[in-house]
């Protein structure tokens, strides 16, 4: 298959590479309809993060059609549509109990962002983002293998599935709204507003335009001007 690979700083290319295949029980292989770049790869590609070796796939914000499952998937089926979210957690450690994907205690064999000596576990594997994160091929390829298929993919309802390439891109920006820019904007706002908890409480996130999704929730408690609040002035 053909994908995208980094060979050192502002140094990627289209190789042929080998097909993925079933690892584990539990894993799918995909066949990638629509892949994005997201601007955490510009790190990867600037060689600004440590672990990260040539030949490395990238990309983690992709979908596609389910081509192979293995013996132990039961979540997904041949030919499901799905989208595959940036974080590989296993659904069943203390945290992915909490719903705490991130934190998933089991996938990742690297040692992710942990600085110091503690015995802390690192955060979960991510796709195409380093062996700091385990080393995973990324979805910026042909064909990826996506392990733990019963606790990551989000099936695409068959009423969409139809519409072809607008809800592919619309899709992999959900993805990358509510994994990504959603979850960290609710933390922020959270902090910000800890020794205000009746205001949290009477507060509701309103997000009629998909494009303010990722920044609005940050907005909370923000006293500036709302020209000043505007993404294009953040």
């Amino acid at each position: 298959m053909r994908a995208l690979t980094y060979h050192g700083a502002h140094n990627v290319k289209i190789d042929n590479v080998p097909d993925p295949v079933l690892e584990q029980s539990d894993d799918i292989i995909l066949r990638v309809t629509a892949t994005a770049i997201c601007g955490s790869d510009l790190h990867l590609y600037r060689g600004e993060i440590p672990a990260t070796e040539h030949g490395d796939i990238f990309g983690h914000e992709f979908m596609g059609i389910v081509e192979e499952v293995g013996s132990g998937v039961t979540a997904v089926s041949r030919g499901d549509r799905v989208v595959i979210p940036f974080v590989i957690a296993c659904g069943s450690c203390y945290f992915c109990q909490l719903d705490l994907f991130a934190a998933c205690e089991t996938t990742n064999t690297g040692r992710g962002a942990i600085l110091n000596k503690k015995a802390i576990p690192p955060g979960a594997a991510l796709f195409g983002f380093s062996h700091l994160y385990g080393g995973i091929p990324g979805g910026q390829a042909e064909y990826v293998r996506v392990p733990k298929a019963n606790t990551g993919p989000f099936k695409v309802p068959g009423t969409l599935a139809e519409a072809r390439d607008l809800n592919h891109g619309l899709f992999c920006l959900l993805d990358r709204i509510c994994r990504h820019r959603v979850c960290s904007g609710y933390m922020g706002a959270r902090k910000r507003m800890a020794n205000h908890q009746e205001l949290w409480n009477e507060t509701r996130v309103d997000c009629p335009d998909i494009h303010f999704a990722p920044r609005r929730p940050c907005y909370l408690g923000d006293r500036r001007p709302a020209w000043r609040r505007h993404p294009a002035n953040l």
